[in-house]
């Protein structure tokens, strides 16, 4: 998947997944570019890859806290202050990070099919 097509899929407010599971995904498609590159994979690494476009319109703050706490490393993929932030949104409902904290709606399966599975892979030649 191109850089472009992933800024798109994180552009909707619609996805069938978690925003947690899109997180994961936006790293893995940042492992596989650093690999495709011989770059180091490092959670420094995945969010240059990523850059500051795609990093803030993951919607950290409307994760479940588990999942936050769980998929992103304080410190070294977002600050100690973003992720500092970002709890307190999760946990005390005020919206303090600059993460966009709006809950992506999430459609009901019509077809059973998910996408995320695609963000590993790379359509360029």
């Amino acid at each position: 998947m191109s850089r472009s097509a992933l800024k798109a899929v994180l552009m909707c407010d619609t996805f069938g997944v978690s925003e947690g599971q899109l997180f994961l995904a936006c790293k893995r498609w940042a492992q596989h570019e650093c690999e495709a590159s011989g770059r180091e994979v490092t959670n420094e690494n995945l969010r240059q890859t990523l850059g500051k476009d795609l990093v803030n319109l993951i919607r950290y703050p409307a994760m479940l806290l588990k999942e936050f706490s769980e998929y992103v490393d304080s410190g070294t993929f977002l600050s100690q202050t973003e992720t500092l932030n970002v709890f307190r949104s999760i946990a005390e409902g005020v919206h303090m990070s600059s993460f966009n904290n709006r809950a992506r709606f999430n459609p009901p399966a019509i077809f059973g099919v998910s996408m995320v599975p695609l963000f590993g892979r790379s359509n360029r030649r």
